[in-house]
């Protein structure tokens, strides 16, 4: 598109900023640049890792980082929410590429790396269209150039929404959720599990511990937002 046209599109058609609804001009992507400067950032992996705390003495893993903190009516929670409900899967894609970029900073994201998305079951991939997780897990690959792993790991429970749930009913709702599809192309690899959101982290508690059952294999967890507790 020529310059020009461009810009005069978005004066008649402007971007609308995904969080605060404020009106995009320019190179700015679906957030202004206030938002973008005000991104609740999780921060270095190496200082106060708030992922890694969430799993200790849960399940053994080799590292584990959120990009975002996320909160009712945050930032974050405006970029999820397109991502969930408005089909804007340009915004899973963005995540998926700031988490790639992180992984150059994890001494333990070693080769043989194989990223597997938290699988949804067939009712919400239907409603939905896409798995938010393999979106994500999309733009880490675009960057990283890890292989993405598909069938290795099946939701055969249709759980019900987490969302009022506490930690206690969560883990229970998530029990028994996951068995192991085609173990081949994972075992012996470092799993690395990616998912949209970690509240208290009983989905992907139980997705760990069901792939931990195949031999040597690892498990590593990255998340597009980590809730404050």
């Amino acid at each position: 598109m020529h310059p020009l046209f461009f810009h005069l599109t978005q004066l008649i058609y402007p971007t609308i900023c995904q969080s605060c609804k404020e009106k995009i001009y320019g190179a700015e992507y679906f957030l202004c640049l206030n938002c973008t400067k005000s991104l609740p950032l999780v921060g270095d992996y190496h200082q106060n890792n708030p992922t890694e705390k969430i799993f200790w003495g849960r399940f053994p893993f080799g590292f584990a980082y959120s990009y975002l903190y996320f909160q009712k009516d945050n930032i974050t929670q405006h970029i999820l929410h397109g991502l969930k409900y408005q089909s804007k899967k340009e915004m899973g894609e963005w995540l998926g590429y700031q988490l790639g970029k992180q992984l150059a900073e994890i001494p333990m994201a070693i080769d043989d790396n194989i990223l597997l998305p938290v699988p949804l079951s067939a009712k919400k991939i239907a409603w939905r269209g896409y798995n938010q997780s393999e979106v994500i897990a999309e733009g880490i690959s675009k960057i990283t150039k890890i292989p993405i792993a598909h069938n290795n790991l099946l939701r055969i429970k249709n759980t019900e929404t987490q969302t009022r749930k506490n930690r206690l009913e969560r883990y229970t709702n998530m029990a028994d959720a996951f068995e192991i599809g085609n173990t081949a192309a994972i075992e012996g690899k470092q799993i690395i599990l990616v998912d949209d959101v970690i509240t208290t982290g009983a989905t992907l508690e139980s997705c760990a511990l069901t792939l931990l059952k195949i031999p040597k294999v690892k498990v590593s967890v990255l998340c597009g937002a980590i809730a404050t507790q």
